[in-house]
């Protein structure tokens, strides 16, 4: 429950008020007046509450939950426990953030200007501005209609606050140029020194950092976080950009708009960094590069050189997050070989690559039961791969193809050829095959010489025979001990997957 004493609850609302507020359609009811009390998790509501269904680990949780009413997507409908209505909406989480700001609204901040503030005769405040007890406002201080500064905050001479900005106590601001309706929590940092010295074996000559900060409209800034002055160029945060708790932004860094940055990173100066890009906790993003609109870095990472428009980087030195997984995967590879002996069943070139299950699973979309290699071996890039398969009786299709008899359907083993065919491709493509799946698309030359049965190991050796655009061409031999057991000729497409 959400303690009274520091929320207020604006409700009850009816479903077809949240539904409009929401832009939602209800699945399941015509009780559009039903009166909803209240937000709570999925295994937390009660019957008078609204929730949502957005991450599918929490299925199990949307199945038994008792919430009366809940956001879920369409394909999600069926397995809703009976009685509970559903709003249907592609983006649930979003709905239900509109949903509790509903419920609980930001709180009107006080008004007025305490007696116990410090305020210079040249500031000029907007009708409706409060300032709380401890703040000191600076000469030629310029603050928007209703904005609210926080208790010992410092607003030094000539800055200039927007409307409708909240600025959370302890917290200086200096140099800076701030837009309308922003969020600056408690204890930030604002304007101060960038770190700029010229370095010399006789002593480290500062900089004077000559330039502002400026911040536009709807930005929301963590607290603990320091953003740095220009050195003659300003700093500049987009509109609509978030950062996070604890964030350190040197001078002359450009943030562009609707930036994420998540809590302790640290963007060395005169850095770029485009509209939408997301970077994850923990990274930290050298000097002077340019970081391109719409891209992702991982948590932790470290980032030394430029990052395309769009790319998603991980790791230090930060690189493209596939290769970035394959390198993890030949690690981890090449730790388990110290202490686990290779089975004798078949070689492996330790100068070629290879994927154990989890590697093939971040490259492949398939899992149980429909993921029909275990392993994949000497891969030559463009050429051929080697896909290992570990026959066990409790393969599911055992139990009703010849269950007397238990024989591996023939076109199992096709598709075991198509998923080694399909984990070469992606190999091969790199960091281009971030966002691809390859879809299987003909089959030729078909043959199945000999059943396979449970115990067996199948070593499905595939070879690439031309490639042409997005289309490829492979034969595929299955073999059991070095007999063949099958063959086939097929093709596959790659095309670009769906964010699901």
């Amino acid at each position: 429950m959400v303690d009274s004493r520091f929320f207020t609850n604006h409700g009850p609302f009816t479903v077809a008020a949240l539904a409009a507020v929401t832009g939602t359609l209800v699945a399941n009811t015509t009780d559009g007046e039903r009166k909803i009390a209240d937000v709570a998790p999925l295994d937390r509501a009660t019957a008078s509450d609204i929730s949502f269904f957005d991450n599918v680990k929490y299925v199990e949780q949307f199945a038994n939950s008792s919430a009366g009413v809940c956001f879920v997507r369409s394909k999600y409908a069926a397995q809703a426990p009976a009685g509970m209505v559903l709003l249907l909406s592609e983006d649930p989480y979003r709905c239900y953030a509109l949903a509790a700001q509903q419920f609980y609204p930001t709180p009107t901040p006080a008004t007025g200007l305490s007696p116990r503030a410090t305020i210079a005769p040249s500031a000029s405040l907007g009708e409706g501005v409060a300032v709380a007890t401890g703040a000191v406002i600076g000469e030629h201080v310029t603050i928007g209609a209703r904005s609210n500064i926080g208790a010992n905050t410092v607003i030094a001479d000539g800055v200039t606050i927007g409307e409708d900005c909240i600025i959370g106590p302890l917290t200086s601001i200096s140099h800076s140029l701030i837009g309308n309706r922003a969020i600056i929590h408690r204890g930030v940092h604002i304007g101060q020194d960038g770190f700029g010295f010229a370095m010399g074996r006789d002593g480290h000559v500062k900089v004077p950092q000559l330039g502002r900060v400026v911040i536009g409209d709807d930005v929301e800034i963590g607290s603990g976080t320091t953003i740095d002055r220009g050195t003659g160029p300003d700093t500049q945060i987009g509109d609509g950009t978030k950062i996070d708790n604890l964030v350190q932004i040197g001078h002359n860094v450009q943030l562009g708009k609707r930036v994420i940055v998540v809590a302790f990173v640290g963007i060395s100066g005169s850095t770029r960094i485009g509209d939408g890009a997301v970077i994850g906790g923990q990274a930290g993003i050298a000097g002077h590069l340019k970081i391109g609109a719409g891209a992702r870095v991982a948590a932790q990472s470290g980032v030394m050189h430029d990052i395309p428009t769009g790319a998603a980087y991980g790791g230090t030195p930060a690189i493209p997050v596939l290769e970035w997984h394959r390198q993890t995967v030949a690690i981890s590879r090449l730790t388990n070989q110290k202490e686990e002996p290779m089975s004798e069943a078949f070689s492996i070139n330790p100068e070629l690559i290879s994927y154990d299950v989890n590697g093939i699973q971040r490259l492949l979309p398939h899992r149980y039961p429909f993921l029909m290699i275990d392993k994949v071996v000497n891969i030559v890039e463009g050429k051929s791969i080697v896909g290992i398969k570990n026959v066990s009786i409790n393969e599911p299709y055992f139990a009703g193809h010849f269950p007397n008899h238990p024989v591996m359907p023939g076109v199992l083993i096709v598709e075991a050829m198509a998923q080694s065919a399909a984990v070469l491709v992606m190999h091969t493509m790199g960091a281009t095959a971030y966002g691809k799946v390859v879809y299987f698309m003909s089959v030729e030359g078909s043959k199945f010489r000999k059943p396979v049965v449970p115990g067996d190991v199948l070593h499905i050796h595939c070879e690439a025979q031309k490639s042409r655009g997005n289309v490829w061409r492979f034969s595929g031999v299955a073999k059991v001990e070095g007999v063949k057991v099958a063959e086939a000729v097929y093709t596959a497409m790659i095309v670009d997957g769906k964010d699901d």
